[in-house]
């Protein structure tokens, strides 16, 4: 794994060494409709699926995907669901989540709200290999802490993971390129 690495969000907009040619967003059932990333996916007109439970009989296949429109990789992030193995094979790259923490501290739910708790200086988001079986085990591609100030509220450090999250993302896809 990389070695964690201080982070600092960059103003303005980024450009990356690589194209996207399509981007498509899958839900979980509960909350689908909720949650910021599904207003911010119709707002962007991309195309969203909310698969029906149970989620292991979901293909990626589905909703009239062409064969040529093959899926490359999957990013879950606060997904809250196993990634079935045979949607990971259906990647071609395989899938990686993004959770906020510097794992393996705070693996598991809430990892923001344990760390507080705690009283952390720093924090961080790990880029990690979805594991089919088991939340928060697949191998660590990626490293960045953050640090946390005293004080500092639970939203704008959550908004920092976030935004330092995407980056890490988006930093990740240049190296699968």
């Amino acid at each position: 794994p990389s070695s964690p690495s201080s982070y600092a969000p960059q103003p303005g907009p980024s450009s990356f060494p690589f194209s996207i040619r399509s981007l498509e967003v899958v839900l979980p059932s509960h909350n689908a409709l909720s949650l910021p990333v599904s207003r911010f996916a119709k707002k962007a007109g991309l195309r969203v699926h909310v698969p029906e439970e149970p989620f292991k009989s979901w293909n990626l296949g589905g909703g009239g995907r062409e064969a040529e429109e093959a899926v490359d990789v999957a990013v879950v992030a606060s997904f809250g669901r196993l990634i079935p193995r045979h949607l990971i094979e259906q990647c071609s790259l395989g899938a990686i989540n993004m959770h906020p923490s510097l794992l393996p501290m705070y693996a598991g739910a809430a990892p923001i709200h344990h760390q507080m708790v705690h009283l952390e200086h720093a924090t961080g988001i790990s880029l990690i290999e979805v594991h089919p079986d088991r939340f928060d085990a697949g191998r660590i591609l990626l490293q960045r802490s953050l640090p946390v100030g005293p004080l500092e509220p639970y939203a704008e450090v959550r908004r920092r993971l976030a935004a330092g999250g995407a980056e890490a993302v988006a930093e990740a896809m240049a190296r699968l390129s």
